[in-house]
């Protein structure tokens, strides 16, 4: 005798064994004297996770900048020291369409000499990312703190020709400008440099008086750890700490932004599809069993091993998903869902093998009472579904119309669910019919091929005892 067993998950699956021979005939496996001849639930062996590009690197460069950089001078009186950390503070756009990084730094300024000095201009530098020569910020802006109504304001001042008093200290907010072509991070990783300058990155403010004596100091700016959804993070947000059943990214370097797919299920029970990225944020999608079995149907007749799953495609100026159902053709069954992400800078392809359990689904039922009923009197109806909504529609119909005759509402979503019903006023025999919401539209409403599930009744003029 020939007969099969489901393979799953590293063990034969009990209880799922098929007599070829005689598919009547009850098996059991564990009585010696059976050459079994065994056939694998999926007969393709699927690759693994496919990574492509530059992932981002989750480091924190703000811990090891140096502050203490010595002033260095040519006989400039003035001294200039640094106060607090150098700070990636904002990100603008110019007219111009370019980007600026604007870089924030507190400064002592300390005239040491008994005269009074003229500068000539204050300007800054950022080192190359080959530290091989300095280059000048397009823009620089000096704030100082002054005591107005009452109150600390800050007081704009000149970065060119202006009076430094003798013997005095005053302190300096010294903002920087370096301008970019790209686009600028996401809105999280915003106060940060920009990812075509080095890091650390190495900054420079230089004050010339009229004499070309210069005072210089030198700074370092680094970017504090980007912020960026992980695996681990994904499961505190989508499901309450549990393991994903599956996760992939793909980053993109230019804009330090990661979109990101995750599976699990919900609360009822239904595989969910999450995707989540700086342009959109979460999106969720329902991957019903139901559907799956649909697409694999399908799948078979049109001998294609991976179909396109339009509900979880999504595409934006950054990143695109698509997700794929893979049937095996051999048994036109849902074997994996493929997963595939792309970025400006990478892509990355992932399967997630679809567990068996997944579709043992119970048929839908339908029933009435009682079968035969006096016309215009009241029927109960009952239901057992597996996906429901609550504009799902039962529907009362003559066996071969299209239009109901009554009809009443899944109002509360219930899978196990009774309503009350009225017979038609006429006698005949009549079908109740059950249309999900999802099939639900003015051209599909009432063909009676689209529901799901169907009883029979019949109405007599006559009194049923």
């Amino acid at each position: 005798k020939r007969v099969e067993l489901l393979y799953e998950g590293g063990a034969f699956r009990p209880g799922h064994v098929t007599c070829l021979t005689n598919p009547h005939e009850i098996v059991d496996p564990t009585l010696p004297g059976y050459n079994f001849n065994f056939g694998c639930a999926y007969t393709q062996i699927l690759p693994g996770t496919i990574y492509e590009g530059h992932q981002l690197e989750v480091i924190d460069y703000s811990k090891g900048r140096k502050n203490d950089y010595q002033c260095v001078t040519n006989g400039c009186p003035v001294v200039l020291r640094q106060y607090g950390h150098t700070c990636a503070s904002s990100t603008r756009k110019l007219a111009n369409g370019r980007w600026n990084n604007l870089f924030t730094v507190v400064l002592g300024v300390t005239n040491q000499s008994s005269i009074g000095m003229a500068a000539r201009e204050v300007f800054g530098e950022h080192l190359r990312k080959d530290g091989s020569t300095w280059v000048r910020c397009e823009q620089i802006f000096l704030a100082k703190e002054v005591l107005l109504d009452g109150g600390r304001r800050q007081e704009w001042l000149d970065t060119a020709d202006f009076f430094i008093e003798p013997n005095s200290t005053a302190s300096w907010k010294v903002i920087l400008a370096i301008q970019f072509d790209d686009n600028p991070p996401d809105h999280s990783n915003a106060r940060k440099a920009h990812p075509s300058l080095p890091q650390p990155l190495h900054l420079r403010v230089t004050l010339v008086d009229h004499d070309k004596r210069a005072s210089s100091l030198r700074l370092e700016q680094g970017n504090p750890p980007l912020i960026i959804p992980t695996r681990q993070s994904r499961e505190k947000q989508l499901n309450a700490g549990k393991p994903l059943l599956f996760y992939l990214f793909a980053d993109d370097i230019t804009t330090l932004d990661r979109c990101d797919v995750s599976l699990h299920y919900n609360e009822k029970g239904v595989l969910s599809f999450t995707t989540s990225d700086s342009v959109f944020g979460y999106t969720t999608r329902y991957l019903y069993a139901s559907e799956l079995l649909q697409y694999a149907a399908r799948a078979k007749q049109t001998r294609k091993e991976e179909t396109v799953l339009e509900n979880t495609c999504f595409e934006n100026s950054t990143a695109s998903v698509k997700g794929y159902l893979v049937t095996d053709l051999d048994f036109g069954v849902p074997c994996a869902i493929k997963v595939f992400i792309k970025t400006q800078t990478s892509s990355s392809t992932g399967y997630y093998t679809l567990p068996h359990k997944y579709f043992d689904i119970e048929s839908p039922t339908l029933c009435v009472e009682p079968q035969k009923i006096l016309f215009g009197e009241e029927l109960t109806v009952k239901w057992a579904l597996n996906r429901v909504s609550h504009k799902d529609k039962i529907v009362i119909s003559s066996p071969h119309g299209k239009s109901p005759i009554v009809y009443a509402y899944n109002t509360k979503a219930e899978t196990i669910g009774v309503v009350k019903m009225k017979a038609p006023d006429a006698v005949g025999v009549y079908q109740l019919r059950y249309y999900p919401g999802w099939l639900n539209s003015w051209n599909t409403m009432y063909r009676h091929s689209q529901c799901v599930a169907v009883a029979t009744f019949e109405t007599t003029a006559l009194w049923i005892r």
